[in-house]
């Protein structure tokens, strides 16, 4: 392979030889000869690279030289032209910045502007309830006021039209309140005078009952005068007619005092000759439920001792298990074998 570089060729050659001599080369340093022949090639390979190190320092001096002076005339040039760009750029910021504090002041101004218009506006709306409740004569007094009030372009501008629909608004709203404020003094007017003819009703009502109480009090004083007169032979008819009704309602007791024990008797009868023929039927059914399972019992024990006999009977084996159920649990060969019937104890005969 050539270099790229003509001062590297003579290098570039003698690492071809190099290469050949020593690539892969080994040396037996534990002699004197072996470690003298390392030391040689070690030194003749480091004389190419210490001499090609020397050429490129030598070869790239000058190229270093003139970059230097590249970049310190670029930054000479440089500083001139900033000289030259950064007042204008200066300018050109400061009449941004001002054209940018012009447009945000007039931003400012103009919604300050609307904002103004719609609080005026919502002034004129906000009249109407602000003038529920009043008397017609306030109410009257406003319409007039807002009537009156001046809707221009000067000073409302592209809001005129809003602001013109709020005052016809307003005008309704408040004609309406007008309306219903008249109805209603009308109607308080009228309560009033009502209240005042009422008045004078109550009082000629009263002056007549004073006089009809005191005609009363005259009457009844002389009715009371003959009323007692004839309260006296009242009260003792009365007391003759109340002793004779006593009688008579002591009669009448004692009848009804008979009747009920009477019928008194007759209930418990009764109910002895009912409670009698329910106690006759529970014990029919007592019995015969008695018999029942009397007879179900029977059959049970009749088939579980078939049973039992039956697996018992089943070869040495059952005779076995039974022996060691009734061993193992303490009880009679009767006991063990009704378990036997009921219940595996196969187990257990193999765990023996």
């Amino acid at each position: 392979m050539t270099s790229q570089i003509i001062e590297y060729s003579q290098t570039e050659m003698a690492l071809s030889e190099l290469r050949s001599r020593y690539k892969g080369a080994t040396y037996d340093l534990s002699t004197t000869a072996g470690d003298k022949a390392a030391r040689a090639a070690r030194a003749e390979v480091k004389g190419y690279r210490v001499a090609l190190e020397k050429m490129r320092t030598e070869l790239k001096a000058p190229a270093l030289e003139r970059s230097r002076l590249i970049d310190a005339e670029a930054k000479r040039i440089t500083a001139e032209l900033l000289a030259l760009e950064e007042p204008i750029d200066a300018q050109i910021k400061a009449a941004e910045q001002a054209a940018a504090a012009e447009k945000a002041e007039k931003a400012r101004i103009e919604a300050e502007r609307v904002a103004a218009i719609r609080f005026a506006i919502d002034g004129i709306r906000a009249i109407a309830s602000e003038a529920v409740g009043s008397r017609s004569d306030v109410i009257a007094e406003t319409i007039s006021r807002i009537e009156s009030k001046e809707i221009s372009l000067v000073l409302y501008a592209e809001f005129t039209g809003e602001a013109m629909q709020a005052k016809q608004q307003t005008i309704a709203a408040l004609n309406d309140l007008h309306e219903k404020a008249l109805a209603h003094e009308a109607e308080q007017e009228r309560i009033k005078q009502e209240r005042a003819e009422l008045e004078a009703l109550r009082a000629a009502q009263a002056e007549r009952e004073r006089v009809a109480a005191q005609e009363r009090a005259e009457a009844e004083a002389k009715v009371k005068a003959e009323q007692e007169a004839y309260a006296a032979k009242i009260l003792a008819e009365q007391a003759a007619q109340e002793a004779e009704q006593r009688r008579i309602a002591k009669e009448q007791a004692d009848a009804q005092a008979e009747i009920d024990r009477q019928r008194r008797e007759l209930e418990e009868q009764q109910r002895a000759i009912a409670q009698a023929e329910a106690d006759r039927i529970a014990a029919v059914e007592r019995e015969k439920q008695a018999k029942a399972e009397a007879k179900a019992k029977a059959k049970r024990e009749q088939e579980e001792r078939a049973q039992r006999e039956a697996f018992i009977a089943d070869g040495p084996g059952a005779v076995e298990l039974l022996k060691l159920v009734a061993d193992h649990y303490c009880v009679d060969t009767a006991v063990a074998a009704n378990w036997l019937a009921k219940y595996d104890f196969s187990e257990l005969l193999e765990a023996a």
